[in-house]
């Protein structure tokens, strides 16, 4: 069993030992906290509002009782699509949008036809998120989604997760009395809160059957400073034992019999890779799992196919079976890594490489291109890097793109953030062969959309950065700065070249220790440059400042970012950003 493996392991076992309070108070039964008879004594009362055809498909717009509370019912809103005419019963599939989402008729239908089956579009924000006319009407202790997910003083069945959870499970009692479904074959696909959701979901109700979870799961152990899991590790120890024992979906793991897809983010701040990665260690079933490099909750990193679509479609409907790396076959010979595919044929593979020892959140990963041999796939590190610590995984893509990915596996050696030494040819800074590449948008409007930051590599090595849309602000990030302190001492600071292009402002220079983590520092100085011409601007360390009680020299740096403010569609060319010497 390798490092990385081990602290898997040790992970999910002292997770499984959260489950009982030190003072031997009696171990958490989840079959009884989880048991739905009391629960199904009131009817559904299903309600539909409205209805639409289209295709060959109807959607309803319903509302169903799941709870009833000393305020009243809790009706859920959850639009229903399914084929009009199926010639054969059809799958069904559980659609959990991610946090501040709602159920959407529209989408329900179109997944419906794109799945060819019986869709779920289940809200579960309910009125605690403002937005379109239905929602669900939550009612009773522990309702707000937003206020009372760590809500245990008063009670496991005061946290909001248990009454979504049972919503979850009536909205699958729903789809078992309807005409023409296949209950044998039941998918729940979520994102981000919607795949937590997923997750706990498959461990406390056996009927699920395949899951895709995207950017999202369990693993709430005490190192973990994901802001997830900061409202968990806030608890006294007591109540956060019972918190982990009942809602963290890595507690159930072991007993899971579901396929699952789980698809990661390497410097995902809500859910830190290391955490998911515990929790799917320990998933007893079929599983397969693609991690995003240099990508944070969806934000930045390489354009890789989601299998989204296509694992429902395999497990629903039996389609080409996915690839997958053979358990414990990546293996290290030097600096050349050799691993072995299993289920067929991979078309293509590529290693990823991150080296030191960050936290997650901070990492930076580099992409190596793989060559097949024999019956294993082979990769080399470049000859700098081979004597460097690192966490290292590999992805394989079938001949029609879908990809998944390794376990990370640790590799021991140097660290580059404490041992100084240059990273990149001819002693830059940052990863400049990987251009924009190298750089990713920061912020609420980095998700996607026309409010997206611009980064783009110009001739020479130069970089575009600007806002797009009518938004004023762009702020981009790279982790390919990894900055010792015997490394910063060789030099006297930064050396920006930057020009405005027709347009004068300010530039915020930021440098960054646990980049991305709530555990963020982070050491700031601010210049200006002119509208025309290229302007050199110093930046000495001594300049740049960091919050109070922060050290003078609060080394080692893990990124560099980039904030400021421009108008709508104009950009700044960052000509060169090297060691001052």
């Amino acid at each position: 069993m390798g490092c990385r493996h081990v602290r898997y392991a040790l992970a999910i076992a002292a997770l499984a030992a959260l489950g009982t309070p030190a003072h031997c108070a009696p171990t958490f039964d989840a079959a009884a906290f989880w048991s739905m008879d009391a629960i199904r004594k009131a009817p559904l009362d299903v309600e539909v509002i409205s209805t639409k055809v289209d295709n060959g498909y109807r959607v309803d717009e319903m509302y169903f009782t799941s709870e009833m509370t000393p305020e009243g019912p809790t009706r859920v809103f959850c639009p229903y699509a399914r084929p009009e005419a199926p010639k054969a019963p059809v799958p069904v599939v559980l659609w959990l949008h991610p946090g501040g989402g709602h159920g959407d008729a529209a989408l329900a239908l179109w997944l419906a036809q794109t799945f060819r089956c019986v869709v779920l579009n289940l809200d579960w924000s309910g009125q605690w998120v403002k937005g379109p006319k239905e929602f669900t009407k939550w009612r009773g202790p522990g309702s707000n989604m937003y206020a009372d997910q760590y809500n245990v003083s008063s009670g496991l069945k005061n946290v909001s997760l248990y009454h979504i959870v049972i919503a979850c499970r009536r909205a699958l009692d729903f789809a078992s009395q309807q005409p023409n479904v296949d209950m044998t074959r039941i998918c729940v696909v979520g994102g981000s809160w919607g795949s937590y959701l997923a997750n706990l979901l498959a461990g406390v109700d056996s009927r699920v059957k395949y899951a895709f979870c995207g950017a999202g799961a369990g693993g709430f152990h005490e190192d973990s400073h994901s802001s997830i899991a900061t409202g968990v590790n806030a608890l006294a120890p007591d109540l956060r034992r019972q918190w982990i024992a009942a809602f963290d979906p890595a507690s159930y793991a072991s007993q899971v019999t579901a396929s699952i897809f789980q698809e990661a983010y390497t410097n995902d701040w809500f859910f830190w890779l290391g955490d998911v990665l515990a929790d799917y260690h320990a998933l007893a079933g079929e599983k397969r799992l693609l991690i995003r490099p240099n990508s944070n909750h969806g934000i930045g990193g390489r354009d890789i196919p989601s299998a989204l679509f296509a694992w429902p479609q395999y497990c629903l409907w039996g389609e080409k079976p996915f690839l997958d790396v053979a358990a414990g076959s990546l293996r290290a010979d030097g600096r050349r890594y050799a691993w072995r595919v299993k289920g067929g044929e991979a078309a293509s593979a590529t290693l990823y490489f991150s080296l030191g020892k960050a936290c997650w959140p901070a990492r930076y990963w580099i992409a190596l291109g793989a060559r097949k041999s024999g019956d294993h796939w082979i990769a080399d590190l470049p000859s700098e890097m081979a004597g460097l610590a690192a966490e290292v995984f590999v992805s394989v893509f079938d001949a029609e793109g879908r990809p998944v990915s390794s376990e990370p596996v640790s590799r021991e050696g140097v660290d580059p953030a404490t041992t100084p030494g240059p990273l990149w040819p001819d002693g830059a800074i940052w990863d400049k062969r990987s251009g924009a590449d190298a750089w990713r948008p920061v912020g609420p409007s980095a998700h996607s959309g026309p409010f997206k930051p611009k980064i783009e590599t110009l001739p020479g090595g130069a970089l575009s950065l600007g806002p797009t849309g009518d938004d004023k602000s762009f702020t981009v990030v790279t982790n390919s700065v990894i900055l010792a302190s015997g490394q910063a001492a060789a030099h006297k600071g930064l050396r920006l070249v930057v020009n405005g292009n027709g347009q004068a402002g300010n530039l915020k220079v930021i440098l960054q220790r646990d980049s991305n983590s709530m555990r963020e520092v982070a050491c700031v100085d601010e210049v200006k440059y002119p509208a025309t011409g290229s302007a050199t601007i110093d930046l000495p360390w001594n300049d740049f400042i960091g919050p109070a009680g922060s050290p003078k020299e609060p080394y080692p740096f893990d990124g560099l970012r980039l904030e400021g403010e421009r108008p709508a569609g104009s950009s700044i060319t960052i000509e060169s950003l090297e060691f001052l010497d």
